[in-house]
């Protein structure tokens, strides 16, 4: 048996009693049940739809496999999905993975909300508070096998969410859910808001990519490299990271998930590579195999967590990736041409296939090209400014 709600839209009157319901009953601040509305200005050519949606409690949550901290656990009696709020650390990782917007970040507790199913009710023999709130019986509560086969119109279905949509209206178009907002937000908007949110984690990627790049030049100039300057870089990239924490001191618990957070691996694999330049720097032996094997994990497990997130083709060629951003800061100050020329083609190339199949502004053109131009200089540097780079690489490498 599998626990889950049944919506049908046509029933639905969008009065919201759900979603205030359910923050009611928990206390949530974030607004965890949520109502889409297709069609709101009841436009004569287009259907009317609603749909109220929580947390679809799915048969592979992403949350739950994705949460460094292991604050997610399933529930025996109902199969649902119940977020641990003392063992969470804040790191909005499951906000990210969620293909439905079920977890929400609560910035002023600093930890996930989430709905639970109204297990203390559903102890009770009660209903959840959402499914008693509707006056419509839009929403229903039902404990059986349909939700095990069940399709859905709502987008990743593989993951089998137990949310069934129904809607006997002639010109119901599937395919519009969620609507997208009409209210327009510039490209400009949208970055400027990124780098205030997500500052501390740009900032350790770039950190932890200039240390691997500087790392990985030592294949070819082993004594080329500053120890201790890498050493520190990496030490402030681990610190940065952790002021992205909403919960600073549960930080330790983000190794608890090895198995299936690509999040938990990322933070050992750059935990080992720190241990691996304290190494070398401390006991003056040089293990050049070692350390760039950890930086070289370290690059790819970073990776890793965005691709996870992002499940495109694409990405797994994008030229942004920290791997080959390091391979080009490594051969850049190595001097090695040829080698950075071939990175600098793959990159440049993989940004065109990437913008052949975006619809780009006039404001992400410009960044576009500025980007391509920003791939392209140093190359010409190299080949027509040696002595230029020659310097450059001398300064940072000593």
């Amino acid at each position: 048996m599998k626990a889950g709600f049944l919506f049908d839209s046509d029933l639905c009157v969008a009065c919201k009693a759900c979603v205030s319901a359910c923050s009611l009953e928990n206390g949530f601040l974030t607004g965890t049940r949520s109502l889409y509305q297709y069609n709101k200005d009841m436009l004569s050519t287009l259907s009317v739809i609603n749909l109220s949606l929580a947390c679809n409690h799915c048969n592979d949550p992403l949350c739950l496999t994705g949460c460094p901290a292991g604050a997610y656990r399933r529930d025996e009696t109902y199969n649902a999905v119940i977020h641990d709020v003392s063992k969470c650390i804040g790191c909005s990782f499951c906000t990210w993975r969620c293909p439905f917007d079920a977890p929400k970040m609560n910035v002023q507790k600093r930890h996930i909300e989430k709905c639970n199913m109204c297990l203390n009710r559903l102890a009770e023999g009660l209903k959840p508070a959402c499914v008693t709130a509707c006056p419509t019986g839009a929403l229903k509560f039902s404990q059986n096998d349909l939700f095990i086969s069940n399709s859905s119109l709502i987008p990743q279905t593989a993951i089998k969410p137990s949310l069934s949509v129904s809607g006997r209206g002639r010109d119901f178009k599937q395919e519009e859910y969620p609507e997208t907002d009409n209210d327009y937000v510039s490209h400009s908007d949208e970055t400027f808001s990124l780098l205030k949110r997500e500052w501390s984690l740009i900032l350790f990627s770039i950190l932890v990519t200039i240390t691997s790049g500087f790392t990985i030049g030592r294949i070819s100039d082993h004594n080329g490299s500053n120890i201790i300057l890498s050493l520190s870089l990496l030490l402030i990239a681990l610190s940065v990271s952790v002021m992205h924490l909403g919960k600073k001191e549960r930080a330790w618990r983000a190794f608890l998930n090895l198995k299936s957070s690509p999040l938990s691996r990322e933070i050992a694999a750059v935990t080992l590579f720190f241990f691996s330049l304290t190494a070398e720097a401390l006991f003056s032996f040089s293990l050049p195999v070692i350390t760039v094997s950890m930086a070289v994990l370290t690059l790819i497990t970073i990776d890793m967590v965005y691709i996870s997130v992002d499940k495109s083709v694409t990405l797994l060629t994008h030229s942004g990736h920290t791997l080959v951003s390091a391979l080009l800061i490594a051969s850049f100050f190595t001097h090695s041409v040829k080698f950075f020329a071939l990175i600098t083609f793959f990159a440049v190339a993989s940004s065109v296939f990437r913008e052949g199949k975006a619809k780009s502004e006039n404001c992400g053109l410009l960044l576009f090209f500025l980007r391509q131009l920003l791939l392209i200089l140093p190359l010409i540097i190299m080949l027509y400014w040696p002595r230029l780079m020659f310097s450059l690489g001398t300064v940072v490498m000593l």
